[in-house]
């Protein structure tokens, strides 16, 4: 099954909503939780927001370390 989710709620410059896949059966979880998956390096955009909602950064991954965007997304969001 595929349920939606709105982390920001209607009415909000940036509500989107994405997707939360709920298996039928049990399946192999993912088996390095600390780590993007490869597939996600490339074609992804990572999103900071702040408490009020408002998104503060925004950055496509295309080749480079998600990690690094994070961490400098994060860094950039404590000046």
């Amino acid at each position: 099954m595929l349920f939606p989710y709105a982390s920001i709620p209607p009415g909000r410059p940036y509500a989107e909503s994405g997707p939360i896949f709920v298996h039928a059966a049990p399946c192999e979880r993912y088996d390095a939780p600390g780590e993007f998956p490869a597939a996600f390096r490339n074609g992804r955009v990572i999103r900071a927001y702040d408490r009020e909602q408002n998104m503060i950064a925004a950055e496509m991954v295309d080749g480079r370390e998600p990690e690094t965007i994070i961490e400098k997304a994060l860094r950039e969001s404590r000046n």
